[in-house]
């Protein structure tokens, strides 16, 4: 099957049902008409959504975050989600005027049934084979670990820019794959933009510069770069830095001076040079010094360090997972207990809400490709072409980033897709996989270039051994099994995900709103701030977003105090409380055996749940 030519109309065609399905799978939360509330994070996105459609911008200082003074929006998060939002909700307001709401719910589950397309071209450039990009993309859209952070419910940054993160990658690896200086920097420049926009959408994305300037170092120290490699890794990084300059968040914390985009520019200018391609001891003198000048110029600009404080979690998690008590800030006490940026072990990678059945089979159907191909399969570290090994090289390193922070699955689930693809292509007998393709490295790729295993010293070619055919096959029967349990696994996430207020939450803040004045400051858990803000429409003290530069500083330790002492500028109604039992806030409601005595009460009919209602009382 795999040999078969994909006409150009069947594969439009095959495409627009990968989008269909995986739409579909996102939209399932709404089936039978079920509602529900944006609650949490996706509160604070629609009500910031609903700024632009209002004013056409966010607002420049935000009131109703960080009670009293306010949060420069622009200047702490990518804004690029709200626009993105709100020019989607107009374009839908032309055919018949949806509500806000409804538009956000259909532009989450939209952004994430897309990722078909960037999976389908970084699959094609990577083996050169439709039926591998076609596989791809429809793994893409089904994988649960992608799914359980872009279902139309999540409207957080995580679909948007998980899209374009791999259009990004897509376009770069294409830019490597080319056999032109011309052709290599038109794609490269394409990239570059893509990655300025992800960034603009979503700050996890700026893991990829350094992450790729690896990829850039360890190709530098192996074999060398070719120049149109170093042209694609310098336009794309390059141009990047330009398109990010107008992008608050970046441009406000110096983050194009830090160490993490200084050092990426540097290796990938080192790269432009001669030395790049010369001898091993010419190739290591000129990594060492674009490094060094690159670690004195970021230290010297003194960036700010994206992600500062959850980067402290790093090396406080690999402490305890060695039994060893960390030392740890009390913000980073507290992010280490936040769900959001929980790990996950491995042997969870394989579970139903992250890779499935179908990421255990690609780990399976690796090793089978290796055994079946001997020592030969794959290509030896100084073979491999500049494509494949950047694409190895962020598939080991997401799956280490996503081991640390769960989050990151929705950046993995896509790259596993792709590898899917590709030794799916093997399984089918292809002579176009990941170890058999120009792209990949030269005449065969991954392929060792040497003579094939079996064929004669004389070069006739002896009849094919019965294991790689038997291996073949016992990794297709293995691949129809896992894509239906990881089918059933994504239909069953997609169906069970529900987002609903808890009842009792939603009195007291009802509560608040009626009976407290438009300028009270409601002092409440931080999980609870932005439904204070969205449902009550009351600034709050705190919020979710603690991994705020400069959060240390302004942790709860030393702002609480402040408010206790209620300060005599502030009339005494003017600052509410609201109680710490109910705090079920997940994208799914309630459950009263699941949760606390107070949640239940809360979460019961009749005057218990007034009652609760008047525990939210005003100073």
């Amino acid at each position: 099957m795999s040999s078969v030519p994909v006409r150009p109309a069947w594969t439009a065609g095959l495409l627009t049902l990968a989008v269909l399905i995986g739409l579909a799978l996102r939209l399932a939360p709404l089936a039978g008409g079920a509602g529900g509330d944006f609650i949490s994070d996706q509160a604070f996105h629609l009500r910031m959504i609903r700024e632009v459609v209002d004013h056409g911008h966010v607002p420049a200082l935000d009131r109703l975050s960080d009670a009293p003074a306010g949060r420069p929006v622009a200047s702490l998060l990518p804004v690029g989600l709200y626009h993105a939002a709100a020019a989607f909700h107009a374009l839908l307001a032309r055919a018949g005027e949806p509500s806000l709401e409804a538009a956000a719910l259909g532009f989450t589950a939209l952004a994430g049934a897309l990722i078909a397309l960037p999976v389908f071209l970084l699959a094609l450039a990577l083996f050169r084979d439709r039926w591998a990009a076609l596989i791809a993309a429809f793994a893409a859209v089904v994988l649960p670990a992608h799914l359980h952070r872009t279902f139309c419910w999540w409207l957080r940054y995580d679909a948007l820019g998980a899209l374009l993160a791999l259009a990004h990658l897509a376009f770069l690896v294409r830019a490597l794959a080319a056999a032109g200086a011309r052709r290599a920097a038109l794609e490269a420049a394409a990239a570059g933009l893509l990655l300025a926009l992800a960034v603009a959408c979503w700050r996890v994305v700026l893991i990829l510069p350094p992450l790729e300037a690896a990829a850039l170092l360890l190709l530098l120290l192996v074999r060398g770069v070719e120049r149109p490699a170093a042209l694609a890794f310098a336009v794309s990084l390059g141009l990047a830095a330009l398109a990010c300059l107008p992008v608050g968040y970046v441009r406000a914390q110096g983050l194009l001076l830090s160490r993490a985009w200084v050092l990426p520019l540097a290796l990938a200018t080192a790269a432009l040079t001669p030395w790049a391609r010369s001898g091993a001891p010419a190739r290591l003198a000129t990594a060492a010094a674009a490094l060094v000048v690159g670690w004195v110029i970021g230290g010297l600009a003194g960036g700010a360090v994206a992600y500062g404080d959850v980067m402290q979690i790093v090396p406080a998690r690999l402490a305890l997972l060695r039994g060893v008590a960390a030392q740890v800030t009390p913000i980073t006490a507290l992010l280490l207990n936040v769900e959001e940026l929980g790990g996950v072990r491995p042997v969870e990678l394989f579970g139903p809400a992250h890779l499935s059945w179908l990421g255990a089979w690609c780990a399976g159907a690796l090793l089978l490709r290796w055994l079946a191909g001997g020592r030969r399969a794959f290509a030896r570290p100084g073979e491999l072409r500049p494509a494949p090994l950047l694409f190895a090289f962020l598939c080991a390193a997401l799956t280490g980033a996503t081991l640390l922070f769960a989050r990151d699955k929705v950046l993995l689930a896509p790259l596993v897709a792709v590898l899917a693809g590709g030794l799916a292509s093997w399984a089918l007998g292809a002579q176009t996989g990941p170890a058999a393709h120009p792209a990949a490295g030269g005449k065969r790729g991954l392929a060792a270039r040497g003579p094939q295993r079996g064929a004669r010293r004389g070069g006739a070619p002896r009849p094919a051994a019965a294991w790689p055919r038997v291996a073949r096959r016992g990794s297709l029967v293995a691949l129809v099994l896992c894509a239906a349990v990881t089918l059933y696994h994504s239909s069953g996430l997609a169906l069970t995900r529900r987002s609903r207020l808890d009842p009792g939450l939603a009195a007291a803040l009802g509560w608040l709103r009626g009976h407290t004045p438009p300028g009270a400051v409601v002092m409440c858990p931080w999980q609870q701030g932005y439904e204070v803000q969205s449902f009550a429409g009351r600034a709050s003290v705190m919020d979710g977003m603690l991994e705020a530069p400069g959060t240390s500083g302004a942790s709860s330790s030393s702002r609480t105090p402040r408010w206790s002492a209620a300060p005599t500028r502030s009339p005494p109604s003017a600052v509410a409380s609201m109680p710490t039992g109910c705090s079920c806030l997940r994208a799914r409601s309630c459950s009263p055996s699941r949760s606390s005595p107070a949640c239940r009460s809360s979460a019961s009919s009749g005057p218990a749940s007034r009652s609760t209602a008047r525990k939210a009382t005003a100073y």
